[in-house]
């Protein structure tokens, strides 16, 4: 600054032809009584300016990167009486914000923004920036600074003035709207840590009216937070969703210092979620890759996910936890999956792998479960039971091209072992579709219905047991034998399934009871010791008896409505088991 400044006892400090420049750009500069209304003011200076925002980081750097850039005209009046006053005018027009509705614009738009300090009270400043936020900062003590923004949008200041915390940066207000898609789009990767590494953030009583994801409307948010280092505590609630978020760093027992040698822990506690409130995410699979190990973040700690309760519609669904991990030989993982979820237990085992190969992206799953009820199972995703159970379990290893959303009957290769203990088939469900399909062609009932021997069995057809593996290859689904015994007689269904053409080409083996049958017709023939006599014989010939009360259908065709036809008797193999053999 260039010039003539003098001063008087009765009106203060003045100049004449004065002159400067800020970051290399002029400045209008003017000092004088006529700029104050005061008979007290020492001095009464007003600046005019264009500042750039990359003076700011020139001038004072600063670890959070600012999503702003251009130049826009800057007013700035410093006022010297018994106190000493800084007041910070600018429309910002000529300043493009990238940042999401309230507080990005454009560059030709205006935003007024009015920063102002003084020392009366405390050394404090305070913001006010028209239809966005307000805001509250210390930087007296560098240590120890501290802040509070209020993002709730207002055209004037509260009446009420905000409230520094005891230090770091608070967080509060109210949104009327918030669209999360539109924040996940830009980098702020290398600005959200720094903030909790340099000065602690909390989060109070944060509200959003309308939480949205890509158009869709999620409900009203609550949230609150801590984040302070490494260490971070939050917890949120939705209409349809209540969870906490806590990350920390678990020092060895004995160890109070050295947190390089602590392992950095972190869970996601969800204590309710209905599925009917979830953003419809198809868009966002179909697009997904997973992140490679150059990708991952060295800090990457495995993420301990709980779900207390699931719910849709009213409906109870259970439980389930798992661990999100990420390994460089296999990727990403969720292992540890455990839980009794749509009736279901599933078991430690249970895993999905996700990573990128040199011919594109895998997916395994390997799944390990406890069967209950079927039928309550089905019910509970929407479906018609097709079978009754008291018991069981299964068991997957499966992998196929892509990412989970690929997840398709007919691209997996692998196998699957199901058995089922003591229960019954329903009548078939014509609505069946993808995987269901293949066990409503399991469905006794519509086979039996089909081959015309359904009138010799109790409707529901039930079973002591039923079991078998499906192996699958790529559009091809062969079973070996899948044998069903029961009270009815002895089943076993044997086939290869094109799963793209949705054909089938099998057989089924009936087996009637002869065995426990003839000795009653015996007795009924010729008294109880005829019938003791042909039990014997019947328990020891068994396997002949068996080949003398079995027939044999032919199972073809569509696999929605497949062929059954009758081909021999007195024969108890398949072709499956001659093949073999």
């Amino acid at each position: 600054m260039t010039g003539q400044i003098g001063y008087q006892t009765t009106t203060g400090f003045y100049g004449s032809d004065l002159s400067a420049t800020l970051f290399g750009r002029p400045v209008s500069v003017d000092i004088g009584p006529h700029l104050t209304n005061r008979t007290d003011t020492v001095l009464a200076a007003t600046f005019q300016f264009e500042a750039a925002v990359a003076d700011i980081s020139t001038w004072r750097p600063i670890s959070v990167a600012i999503p702003a850039e251009g130049v826009a005209p800057v007013t700035v009046t410093v006022t010297v009486a018994d106190a000493v006053a800084v007041d910070i005018r600018s429309d910002l027009e000529g300043v493009a914000i990238d940042l999401p509705l309230p507080w990005g614009k454009a560059v030709e738009s205006r935003a007024p923004l009015h920063v102002r300090w003084s020392n009366r009270a405390s050394p404090v400043w305070r913001a006010f920036w028209f239809g966005r936020l307000s805001a509250v900062a210390d930087f007296s003590l560098l240590d120890a600074a501290a802040a509070t923004i209020d993002v709730t949008p207002r055209t004037r200041p509260a009446d009420n003035p905000l409230a520094l915390p005891d230090s770091g940066l608070l967080l509060t207000g109210f949104l009327p709207s918030l669209d999360i898609s539109e924040w996940s789009s830009l980098d702020l990767s290398s600005t959200t840590p720094s903030l909790g590494q340099s000065m602690p953030v909390s989060v109070h009583a944060l509200r959003v009216g309308q939480l949205r994801w890509r158009g869709e409307e999620l409900g009203e948010l609550l949230l609150g937070a801590t984040v302070e280092g490494d260490r971070v505590d939050a917890q949120f609630s939705l209409p349809w969703l209540r969870a906490a978020f806590q990350q920390q760093i678990l020092l060895p027992q004995g160890s109070a210092e050295a947190p390089l040698d602590g392992s950095l822990t972190r869970q996601l506690s969800i204590d309710a979620l209905d599925l009917d409130g979830l953003p419809d995410m198809a868009d966002q699979w179909a697009d997904a890759v997973p992140p490679t190990s150059d990708e991952v973040s060295p800090q990457w700690a495995p993420l301990v996910v709980k779900v207390n309760e699931i719910y849709r519609t009213h409906n109870s669904l259970g439980d389930i936890a798992f661990v999100v991990d990420y390994d460089q030989s296999v990727g990403w993982e969720f292992r540890d999956i455990t839980g009794d979820f749509l009736g279901v237990e599933w078991l430690p085992s249970t895993r999905i792998g996700w990573r990128i190969a040199p011919e594109g992206q895998q997916t395994s799953l390997s799944l390990a479960a406890e069967l209950s009820d079927i039928s309550e199972s089905l019910a509970l995703i929407g479906v018609a039971p097709l079978v009754e159970t008291r018991g069981g379990n299964l068991k997957a290893d499966w992998r196929w091209q892509g990412g989970p959303a690929d997840f398709s009957a007919a691209s997996i290769t692998g196998v699957m072992d199901l058995q089922m203990a003591s229960g019954s088939f329903t009548s078939a469900n014509a609505e069946a579709e993808g995987a269901l399909r293949l066990l409503s062609l399991l469905n006794l009932s519509g086979l039996l219905r089909r081959a015309n021997i359904n009138q010799l069995f109790d409707p529901g057809v039930t079973f002591d047991q039923a079991k078998g593996r499906f192996e699958f290859s790529e559009g091809l689904l062969t079973i070996p034998a899948f044998s069903i015994e029961g009270s009815g007689g002895y089943f076993s269904f044997s086939s290869d399934i094109d799963l793209i053409s949705e054909t089938v080409d099998g057989e089924l083996v009936v087996t009637l009871p002869l065995v426990e049958n003839i000795p009653w017709v015996a007795a009924l023939a010729g008294g109880l010791p005829i019938a003791a006599g042909t039990y014997l014989v019947s328990k020891v010939f068994e396997e002949q008896v068996n080949r003398l009360s079995s027939g044999v259908y032919s199972v073809s065709g569509d696999l929605e409505s497949p062929e059954v036809i009758f081909e021999r008797v007195f024969d108890a193999s398949s072709r499956a088991n001659d093949a073999q053999d």
